[in-house]
């Protein structure tokens, strides 16, 4: 707020929302359901990342020549072969593209799509496939989310964090164990429970 030029109108009584410093409309009174009012699509924010920063960020990008991560490159320039870095090199050509599923990581369609809304990265959830891509067999490695192209690094950055996020989960559950006494998962560094505060092995348990 107050509510950019989106063309937005009240449902009720189309009154334009423009520049209203609160979501009640002053026309009608209608109390305005932001959520349902702004699609997906819409641009509410400017992308954060460019391609342009200086160091490159952690977004698993890669360099349109060696193939090197970009991750920390300085001075506009890979780190391995040394090639400028260009940011329209980088991105999929044209203003949309589709979102690959190899870049996922096994996420789920819905969870990516609600991970885009929550980041403000605007998308399509397109219905259907091309003839092409039904002939060609492009729909196995897409999926039906289209993103527009300078929202690329954004895009990027947000499944890195998240791929990230779960791997740290992954790697502390595996270093987890549950106590011998009240079942409480515990970190592997812990020697006793944190919850009933016996020794986690049970040995130690024993001699006691």
């Amino acid at each position: 707020m107050p509510i950019p030029d989106w063309g937005l109108n009240c449902p009720r009584c189309k009154y334009p929302l423009i520049g209203l410093p609160s979501h009640r409309c002053p026309e009608c009174g209608l109390e305005l359901a932001m959520e349902r009012l702004v699609p997906p699509w819409t641009r509410v924010r400017e992308p954060e990342l460019t391609g342009a920063e200086d160091p490159f960020p952690n977004c698993g990008v890669q360099c349109a020549h060696c193939g090197h991560e970009l991750a920390g490159a300085t001075g506009g320039r890979c780190g391995n072969c040394e090639a400028p870095i260009r940011a329209d090199e980088l991105r999929p050509p044209g203003e949309w593209f589709r979102l690959r599923s190899e870049w996922l990581g096994g996420m789920p369609e819905a969870q990516i799509a609600a991970l885009l809304r929550e980041e403000l990265i605007p998308f399509v959830m397109r219905v259907g496939r091309t003839t092409e891509e039904i002939v060609m067999g492009a729909a196995f490695a897409e999926t039906p989310i289209l993103i527009p192209s300078d929202y690329y690094f954004d895009m990027r950055a947000l499944i890195r964090d998240v791929q990230r996020d779960v791997a740290r989960r992954r790697e502390l559950a595996q270093h987890e164990r549950p106590c011998p006494h009240c079942g409480e998962e515990n970190p592997g560094s812990f020697d006793h429970c944190w919850n009933c505060e016996k020794p986690l092995n049970e040995n130690e348990s024993g001699a006691a």
